[in-house]
């Protein structure tokens, strides 16, 4: 079994009481312990942000920050979803947002993302450096942001409409 608490300081441990309903799964066989640890991390954050935002399945939704732990677990889990998937990053990440399943990608580094002509019910920053009225061009009339932030060593979601 492997799994994710997230507390005060989170948890990788050899022996952890979990809730029955906790984050848990079986590790991959060919996986060692040094190689499964830090994917639990990202993708746990990222489902927090698309669960606090309430993401569904057919909107559109743009992620920023999209190749980094959070970001590109966001990407996958997303699609997984049957969300339309506008990721960002640099010229040297496209192929691999494309390859998680992203349905369009921006290069910010020749593209300004907030003047993509698309509007989007969600904006994800994955890493926490927009800020709302950066972003509001890019929302649908209802559209949300929503933000990971890292605070004195906690992370949490803020969500702006």
């Amino acid at each position: 079994m492997f799994g994710y608490n997230e507390g005060s300081f989170g948890a990788h441990a050899q022996n952890l009481a979990m809730p029955e309903d906790g984050s848990l799964t079986t590790m991959p066989a060919n996986l060692t312990y040094v190689e499964a640890a830090p994917s639990t991390e990202g993708s746990h954050y990222a489902l927090a942000q698309i669960r606090g935002a309430k993401i569904a399945g057919g909107q559109d939704v743009l992620v920023y920050g999209a190749t980094g732990a959070i970001g590109s677990a966001a990407v996958q889990l997303l699609k997984s979803l049957g969300v339309n998937v506008t990721a960002a990053c640099d010229t040297a990440n496209m192929d691999l947002l494309r390859g998680l399943g992203a349905d369009r990608v921006i290069d910010y580094t020749t593209t300004d993302f907030t003047t993509d002509g698309q509007t989007y019910d969600v904006v994800l920053d994955s890493v926490g450096k927009t800020s709302f009225s950066q972003c509001r061009p890019l929302l649908k009339p209802a559209g949300i942001t929503t933000r990971e932030r890292s605070r004195l060593g906690k992370a949490n979601n803020t969500l702006d409409k």
